[in-house]
């Protein structure tokens, strides 16, 4: 978004808090969850320690931050507690000092549970789902006046990515739903080859480098897991080829480069076997490999990839029992950047800086509580 205050009609109204604000600390160590594992667990490799947390208003223990992205230098988090609904949602923006502010949506529904976000120029679209049994679904996009919200037929609105150009939304129900817009407040359903009687759906969606990509389920097709591409010529999405070996793998994110490279994440395991993080990268070739994590076994799954300028990627690690960690992948080699901790690394986003940024949470050791945690790498 553009830094231009005061703020329109129809984009998110800063309110500064007078709340103070706190500092978390950085760099926790591997926590007491580690410590009742067998001596022979897999060696943790030096990790370097990369990231810092930064400051954020005064946030409840238990808050959590589930999705961050920048338009321009102008970012946004959101947040929530416990999935309530109403107006119990959190929203960040960084102000033009930097400074991350309490936030408010222009009229969001009261009903409403708020799960995902992207940023325009002109505001923000919200995807999630109303607290109803007729026309759950819901888009919320506050780019045009008055705010477009959008109720439809399905379960929810899991992921929502892009820019002005082009915004697409993910959601969960009968055939799936995709819906794409390329027009502030403008929402159309998009054709998919899910099979439209069966339940499917998307729990990612991925906008950029001059392509638009998807990743779910799809339970009417031979194979269970399903990746899909824009072909953005003919304006149709297409399933990528996965290959062998994905029977067990539950999709969780994807994303890809402009020179054709994709990559998958998210969580393997079933008949038997204990759930363990996977990543999978697709080459500009064509050939599929699988990306060996630093202790995948200990990683509680991948939650979220962000591709950089350089050609390597950052992943987002975390949640359930698993550890939590941020990886780094450069060609098939992944290195960890962060010490493992309980808790969880939800979502990343890069500002116009390069700044590389990513929310979550940080479990309080023997407590159970989570400490929501914003931390960037410059």
């Amino acid at each position: 978004m553009s830094l231009r205050y005061p703020p329109r009609p129809g984009i998110s109204r800063l309110v500064r808090s007078g709340l103070p604000v706190i500092a978390i600390v950085a760099g926790m160590g591997v926590l007491a969850g580690l410590s009742g594992c067998d001596d022979d667990r897999p060696t943790m490799p030096a990790n370097t320690d990369a990231w810092h947390v930064e400051d954020l208003p005064l946030l409840t223990i238990g808050v959590g931050l589930t999705a961050i992205d920048f338009d321009g230098n102008q970012g946004h988090i959101l947040g929530g507690t416990s999935q309530k609904v109403g107006t119990d949602y959190l929203l960040l923006s960084r102000d033009p000092e930097r400074h991350w502010v309490s936030a408010e949506l222009a009229d969001p529904p009261d009903n409403a549970v708020l799960l995902d976000l992207a940023a325009g120029t002109l505001g923000l679209a919200v995807g999630g789902f109303l607290d109803q049994d007729i026309d759950p679904c819901l888009l919320y996009d506050e780019r045009s006046f008055p705010a477009a919200s959008i109720a439809r037929a399905g379960v929810r609105i899991a992921a929502v990515d892009g820019d002005d150009d082009l915004m697409v939304a993910g959601g969960t129900g009968i055939g799936g739903t995709l819906w794409s817009s390329r027009e502030p407040g403008i929402w159309a359903i998009e054709v998919t080859p899910l099979d439209t009687q069966q339940d499917g759906g998307f729990t990612d969606v991925f906008v950029g480098g001059g392509r638009a990509l998807a990743c779910g389920y799809d339970e009417g097709a031979d194979t269970l897991q399903v990746a899909l591409s824009l072909d953005t010529v003919a304006g149709v999405w297409r399933k990528v080829p996965l290959g062998a070996g994905v029977a067990t793998r539950t999709f969780r994110c994807i994303a890809g480069t402009a020179a054709g490279a994709i990559m998958v994440g998210g969580l393997a395991g079933g008949g038997g076997l204990s759930p363990r993080a996977f990543l999978m990268l697709l080459s500009s070739a064509g050939t599929w490999s699988d990306i060996a994590l630093p202790d995948g076994d200990l990683i509680g799954g991948i939650n979220d990839i962000l591709p950089a300028a350089d050609g390597t990627w950052y992943v987002a690690c975390g949640g359930g029992a698993g550890l939590a960690t941020i990886v780094r992948v450069s060609g098939t080699t992944a290195t960890r950047e962060m010490t493992p901790f309980q808790g969880k690394v939800q979502q990343m986003a890069v500002d116009d800086d390069g700044v590389v940024h990513a929310v979550g949470y940080r479990s309080t050791a023997g407590l159970g509580l989570e400490q929501p945690t914003l931390w960037t790498r410059d």
